[in-house]
């Protein structure tokens, strides 16, 4: 597998689409519960606030009676959904552009020279192994580790509080919950 090196490559190594056999099957049981319509039906108050957000832009482009792109709006108002139905916190891109998270999600995206270097690295006889003994990550390191530290302090914070938010993060919460309680019994 191309992302098999160090341990952040393997958290891309992990997702779903990823996955095969036995593994993919235990992953996709445990959330599959998290996406169904009424789950997904109560993160709608969240793409509300968003969309009335993407509202009030669109009528200040048009008041400003500038030219805009369209891809750069909704890719805000993709973001601004995105986090806030899955990490459970609201970057405003409307509002500012350059916060950290708005900063790494659109480097998840964007590939240099040197990403496209390092990804084709791995084609190379031993260097996955070699990658994966040294812990070396090549697919956007900095980014995984600001993501997964959001997750893992917002999952901290919500098992110490009981804070719920009706989220991404809350869905599975639940889901791990009703596993762990499924294999304890």
């Amino acid at each position: 597998k191309i992302l098999d090196g160090g341990d952040k490559d393997q958290l891309w190594n992990n997702q779903l689409t990823n996955l095969s056999g036995d593994r993919w099957k235990d992953v996709r049981s445990t959330f599959t519960p998290i996406f169904t319509s009424g789950k997904m039906r109560s993160m709608y108050k969240f793409m509300k606030e968003i969309g009335s957000r993407l509202s009030d832009e669109l009528s200040d482009k048009a008041a400003a009676n500038t030219d805009f792109e369209l891809k750069d709006v909704f890719g805000k108002f993709s973001l601004d959904t995105l986090a806030t139905c899955a990490f459970g916190i609201d970057p405003d891109s409307f509002k500012d552009k350059d916060t950290k998270f708005v900063k790494c999600a659109a480097r998840l995206f964007q590939n240099t020279l040197k990403d496209t270097m390092l990804m084709f690295s791995r084609f190379l006889p031993g260097v996955q192994k070699l990658h994966k003994m040294l812990n070396i990550n090549i697919f956007k390191p900095k980014e995984t580790e600001f993501f997964t530290d959001i997750l893992r302090r917002t999952l901290q914070e919500r098992r110490r509080t009981g804070q719920r938010e009706n989220d991404l993060i809350d869905l599975m919460i639940d889901c791990i919950k009703e596993e762990n309680a499924d294999s304890d019994e």
